[in-house]
Order: structure tokens, then sequence, then C-alpha cells
């Protein structure tokens, strides 16, 4: 599962979006992904 989402962050298309300890980022495909600053855990992928 982790390579699957390592293979996810690749494609990170834009500036990182930092709101608390949430990080968002969006990708070439344009799916939004949030993950802990903390901890680098996927919390959300579209």
């Amino acid at each position: 599962m982790a390579e699957v989402e390592l293979e996810r962050m690749v494609d990170i298309d834009s500036q990182p979006l930092i709101i608390g300890d949430t990080i968002y980022v969006t990708t070439f495909q344009a799916n939004v992904s949030a993950l802990s600053l903390d901890s680098g855990q996927v919390l959300m992928a579209t």
C-alpha cells in the first residue's frame, strides 16, 4: 500500500498548501491528497 501512495506523490504538480497540521497537494491528474505533517500518513486521497 505504501508503494502505491508513494507513486501518487510522484506527480505533485502544485505548491503544497499547509493548514494546521495537514498538507494538501494536487497532482498532474487533478487529484487531491491530504497528508499529516507529523507522520506523513495519507489522510485523504481522491
